[in-house]
């Protein structure tokens, strides 16, 4: 079955480097592109879609307020990451207490994006990952598309485990998704090789808050994404 990808930029380049990173990720991929945000609240009222790319800066309707307008519509929101510069911190963090999974600093790391990509629509990829010379240009929907299944990366999630005290996870950003997918009102216990601990407060499925090593909000999580983790524990 296809995985509907929904890009929401206004810089035609952001959508190409998209679709030319993620192009061999999976033959299952299909995007669809729009270029503000009143496009893009008008694509999810009538399709369905598995993830969303989301930038933070444009013109008519920024990220925020596409957001904003996306919870006031009561609408089913998709595991969303958003897209910004390291400049607009507080941004990342308003997005990421509205709903969003998970973010991407631009210009975006390619294998950052391929791997949130790969873990959030549990895609197993069996051939190495090919250059950004090597992709040809890949499927692009406009059209509305057809209705799709829950996210399955998000359901395994969701049944790996009955209780919420004994859910573990392999990495933060799997983490992160599992509290917003299922509206979590909890917090994540992050604890690294080196033994910092850092800790990702949730309500609802929304962050409240992120504490690491001394560091708070998007520095916390910037430091927190660098560190290897030695043990990934919700707790309520």
């Amino acid at each position: 079955m296809s995985k509907q990808i929904l890009i929401i930029d206004d810089d035609s380049g952001a959508h190409l480097i998209y679709k030319a990173a993620l192009g061999k990720v999976s033959s299952e991929l299909v995007f669809t592109s729009c270029y503000d945000g009143t496009e893009g609240l008008e694509k999810l009222r009538v399709g369905s879609y598995n993830l969303l790319l989301l930038d933070m800066l444009m013109p008519e309707m920024n990220g925020i307020e596409f957001l904003e307008a996306v919870e006031q519509s009561g609408q089913l929101l998709p595991t969303t990451i958003v897209c910004s510069g390291l400049s607009d911190k507080e941004l990342i963090m308003a997005a990421l207490a509205l709903g969003a999974s998970s973010y991407l600093l631009k210009p975006p790391d390619v294998n950052q994006l391929r791997n949130l990509v790969k873990e959030y629509l549990n895609i197993k990829q069996t051939s190495s990952t090919p250059t950004l010379e090597e992709l040809p240009p890949p499927v692009v929907q406009d059209s509305i598309p057809t209705v799709i299944a829950p996210q399955p990366a998000m359901k395994s999630a969701v049944e790996r485990s009955s209780s919420l005290a004994s859910q573990q996870f392999d990495s933060l950003s799997q983490a992160m998704a599992y509290m917003v997918f299922s509206k979590q009102t909890a917090s994540i216990h992050f604890t690294s090789e080196k033994n910092y601990e850092g800790m990702l407060k949730y309500d609802k499925g929304k962050l409240k808050s992120v504490a690491y090593n001394g560091l708070t909000g998007l520095d916390a999580l910037e430091s927190l994404r660098n560190s290897k983790p030695s043990k990934i524990l919700l707790v309520a």
